[in-house]
């Protein structure tokens, strides 16, 4: 999040400047998509260890709508701020989020990390007896740590489970599909059909609204 902020930061700089350029967006855009990329999984991979397993499939659901609702919000929002304030607002607003985002993260502690039961257990004298006291390792070590052994356990599950292999395949075909809609959707509504940025916002909104209902459904469906 804090590397997507910083390069939103450039973008805006370049533009309130009037030194931005088609390949320096392009750059922009692509680092913008690679911090993306990688946040992704991270952010899957870390549910499991911040909510009870018991409960897994119905968190992942409520994490995937409620970031569901905030797309449709700002969606829906981003044409009146481009509108009212210009694409300077609108772009620091965008970076703005990206570093709200970095500091709760930044908070953000696996459940084997926690102090949980301290106030229940007895305290030695040499010891706080504050919980908020109990000392914890830094968040780069602790994700670094839990990183490596992910990894290791992740590799060692898709070792002996061969249909995850072509679970992720089947995924990578079907995002690819997707690549050309999302690429050329906007210059078949606005030439071919002759639409404008009314259209183009509806079917967004209903891509987005479709991702809402199966994150929604999902978890009551995996329970039979």
């Amino acid at each position: 999040a804090l590397i997507r902020g910083f390069l939103v930061m450039i973008l805006a700089g370049a533009y309130i400047f009037d030194l931005l350029t088609p390949w320096l967006l392009v750059v922009l855009t692509l680092s913008i998509s690679s911090a993306e990329a990688f946040r992704i999984p991270a952010g899957t991979g870390i549910l499991p260890q911040i909510i009870n397993l018991d409960y897994y499939s119905f968190g992942s659901a409520l994490n995937r709508t409620i970031s569901t609702i905030m797309e449709l919000i700002g969606t829906g929002l981003s044409g009146v701020i481009l509108a009212v304030f210009g694409i300077p607002a609108a772009v620091g607003i965008d970076m703005l989020s990206y570093f709200i985002s970095a500091g709760i993260i930044f908070f953000i502690r696996p459940l084997d990390q926690t102090a949980e039961g301290c106030e229940k257990s007895p305290q030695p004298a040499d010891l706080p007896e504050d919980c908020s006291k109990v000392a914890h390792p830094s968040p780069l070590k602790a994700w670094w740590t839990d990183y490596k052994r992910s990894m290791k356990e992740g590799l060692a599950y898709m070792k002996a489970h061969p249909l995850i292999i072509k679970f992720c395949l089947l995924g990578i075909v079907a995002n690819a599909m997707l690549v050309p809609i999302n690429a050329l959707i906007t210059p078949i509504i606005t030439g071919a059909w002759g639409q404008g940025a009314g259209l183009l916002s509806v079917f967004n909104t209903l891509l987005t609204s479709g991702t809402l209902v199966g994150g929604i459904v999902y978890p009551y469906i995996g329970q039979k």
